[in-house]
């Protein structure tokens, strides 16, 4: 009897053991017929595909002076956000609104009461730490660029006419532009605990070819402390951009077309793929005066202390942060078409940049809408 037990068991055994290399057999073929499938089915595509994609979210506003626009996709897992939809957009909205106000109390030129005005006006004012980093962030772009961007030339901005939107421009005698010289130059400037020392009383801070590049860069930073990580922030034109779009692109950014005159319509020369990135765009073509045939941009050289005359007629640069993308730019246009692709040889690898420069008629170009009439010299593949 014991022995019939014992071979019952060993062919029940038999049998499972038969049953479990069947079964694996079958996987196998299955997986291998799947491998060879030309157009096979994706399983975890689908399973995506049902999952509801991110909202695209856009909130807009003035800053700086100027417009700005925030748009943002809302990854955030909605079980771990204390807000969700139109409660956390309409609570962001408020929070970059202030935030942006306050950066325009200290750093716009149209707003009395903001430190920048009070830095100008000598009353002495105690500098918080935001002001000392711009500050320096600023010198630093200085010395890197052997003073062709400079924040020290708000004298001569004024003295053009180009330190309100309504250019009143003219020329100045040589002996006023050199009384004025005597008040600029960035080493002129320091920070001494949290004050600001100037070597001239005279000496003025003008921040606007850096001041919207930063504060880019600074809602860029609120808005990853929110848990958003796909996002575009333009500020006055100055970018910051990060992640994809749900399609899986870049964000598209589109270069300007040189205009003919200040208020002609704009209209798109290049357009760039780009993300993770700052962009920023200079032009002389948009804020000019012109006196007996010529015409004058509001880029201002600082060691000659005379609106810059070159056939650049844009700078776009793309670096990691729009505060150096903004100075930077600015600097190109002082260096000009030669002197900036002189600068990117001896400094390779740090920026991409599209120059587009009038082909015929230098510094007084005039855009012909029939025409292209530009070239452009680009560093980027």
């Amino acid at each position: 009897m014991d022995n019939l037990e014992d071979k019952t068991t060993e062919d029940k055994t038999a049998r499972k053991s038969d049953t479990g290399i069947y079964l694996l057999i079958c996987v196998a073929v299955a997986i291998l017929v799947y491998l060879l499938l030309p157009n096979k089915p994706n399983p975890w595509r689908a399973l995506r595909e049902r999952r509801p994609q991110a909202e695209l979210h856009t909130i807009e506003g003035l800053a700086q002076g100027s417009f700005y626009r925030v748009s943002y996709y809302d990854d955030r897992l909605t079980d771990s956000a204390a807000l969700t939809g139109d409660k956390f957009e309409t609570a962001l909205r408020h929070s970059l609104d202030s935030l942006l106000r306050a950066f325009d109390l200290r750093f716009s030129l149209w707003e009395d009461r903001s430190l920048l005005c009070r830095v100008n006006r000598n009353e002495d004012p105690e500098l918080d730490s935001l002001f000392i980093d711009l500050f320096e962030k600023a010198q630093t772009v200085s010395r890197w660029t052997d003073g062709a961007f400079d924040i020290t030339v708000a004298p001569l901005v004024k003295a053009y006419g180009f330190a309100k939107d309504t250019v009143q421009g003219h020329r100045m005698s040589a002996g006023e532009r050199n009384r004025l010289l005597a008040r600029v130059g960035y080493e002129k400037a320091a920070i001494q605990g949290h004050r600001l020392v100037k070597r001239h009383p005279g000496l003025q801070l003008d921040f606007n070819a850096i001041a919207q590049g930063y504060c880019a860069d600074l809602v860029a930073g609120f808005l990853e402390g929110r848990g958003l990580h796909r996002y575009l922030v333009d500020i006055g034109g100055e970018m910051r951009l990060k992640g994809h779009k749900n399609d899986g692109a870049p964000w598209q950014i589109a270069i300007e077309r040189p205009a003919d005159h200040a208020t002609a319509d704009r209209r798109i020369y290049q357009t760039v793929p780009l993300t993770d990135a700052a962009i920023v765009t200079s032009g002389n073509y948009r804020k000019y005066f012109e006196e007996n045939g010529h015409r004058f941009s509001h880029t201002i050289s600082p060691k000659t202390g005379e609106p810059v005359r070159d056939s650049l007629l844009s700078a776009t640069v793309i670096c990691a942060e729009a505060w150096e993308a903004d100075a930077m730019a600015t600097a190109f246009m002082v260096m000009g078409l030669e002197g900036t692709r002189r600068y990117l040889d001896a400094h390779p690898g740090r920026y991409q940049v599209f120059l587009i420069y009038a082909q015929s008629g230098g510094a007084d170009h005039k855009a012909d809408a029939s025409s292209d009439g530009f070239g452009l010299w680009t560093n980027r593949e």
